[in-house]
């Protein structure tokens, strides 16, 4: 079996295009992303590679990408570009919020962490590869970036 599986995953490398569909179908049995890492409780694989659909259970999904482990850190999945206006405004609605400008893309850092909470989801911390080694503090001078990308709250 395991022979099998490394057989399927290297002809998949290879450009198989059967091999892939065969291996993705396993990995959604098993609970497994594109890659074979686990896969978040909310998490489902995407329409094609390299996207997964994290389903808040709001009404709403937020494409994400997986961030591989690289040298000594952790793996992670993060938005796949950055909350817009329209997943914003759902978030207004449903608890009461005001709704920002139509086409609005800058948000505040507590607009970014109250949508995040409501979602089930955390902003990447600004040292971590996902929040792309900025550094940023509430109320300081160095401001948060203007549009905000999300990574789930829990790791699996």
């Amino acid at each position: 079996m395991d022979h099998d599986l490394r057989l399927l995953e290297r002809r998949a490398a290879l450009g198989d295009v059967a091999a892939r569909a065969a291996l993705a179908r396993l990995h959604r049995r098993c609970g497994r992303g594109w890659r074979g890492e686990p896969l978040h409780p909310r998490m489902v694989l995407g329409s094609r590679e390299p996207l997964y659909l994290y389903d808040p259970g709001k009404g709403h999904r937020i494409e994400m990408v997986w961030l591989p482990p690289t040298g000594d850190e952790r793996g992670l999945w993060i938005s796949r570009g950055p909350i817009g206006w329209a997943l914003f405004v759902t978030y207004c609605r449903a608890t009461g919020a005001p709704a920002p400008p139509r086409g609005t893309s800058a948000f505040s850092l507590a607009q970014a962490r109250a949508y995040a909470r409501w979602a089930g989801l955390k902003l990447p911390t600004p040292s971590s590869r996902a929040g792309g080694g900025r550094r940023w503090r509430a109320g300081g001078c160095a401001r948060p970036p203007p549009a905000f990308h999300v990574v789930p709250a829990r790791r699996v």
